[in-house]
């Protein structure tokens, strides 16, 4: 997507999950449309197998490699999984100041959330990370371990530090004077 503005360029993977959905929704039914559905899954994820650099902007990403990890298993696709991985953790190029969240903020830990980070203004970095962000990306990383195992170690280290921290966005975790 470009706007004349800016472009997010990770609207692609998002577009292979909901196809996928949609594939799977008229398999039985009418299998011709399940097809025409399973083709835009495959030019979707063609894009991202072409691209070298970080296309993540927003929040798809994770379910390109969701779906990329699932093709694999189950349509016997050859995705490259553990690039589109690298992107979700990875600084994006498409935004560059996306990243996950590590380190400690005001004494508290923030490992694992889904934010963005400022240049280095001093002795402390300066940023902010968001809850849906967060939230989001656990939802279709989670289940990627179901079809590529070699990540569910990693993935569930990531998990316990972004649960951990994820108490930071509600008020109860912090003293009245914050």
């Amino acid at each position: 997507v470009y706007n004349g503005i800016w472009r997010e360029p990770d609207m692609g993977a998002g577009m292979a999950w909901l196809q996928h959905a949609a594939y799977f929704r008229n398999k039985t039914s009418d299998p011709q449309r399940a097809q025409d559905h399973l083709n835009a899954v495959d030019w979707s994820l063609q894009f991202y197998e072409n691209l070298s650099w970080n296309p993540d902007y927003e929040i798809m990403i994770p379910f390109g490699a969701y779906t990329a990890a699932r093709m694999n298993a189950e349509q016997g696709r050859n995705y490259n999984v553990h690039k589109l991985v690298n992107w979700v953790f990875d600084r994006s190029t498409a935004r560059p100041d996306k990243i996950v969240v590590s380190g400690t903020w005001g004494g508290e830990e923030v490992d694992g959330l889904m934010g963005f980070i400022r240049p280095n203004t001093g002795s402390d970095q300066q940023g902010y990370a968001f809850s849906m962000n967060t939230f989001l990306t656990a939802m279709p990383m989670v289940p990627l371990a179901r079809y590529e195992d070699r990540y569910a170690r990693d993935i569930g280290k990531w998990m316990l530090h972004a649960a951990n921290a994820a108490r930071l966005f509600y008020a109860d975790a912090h003293a009245p004077a914050n």
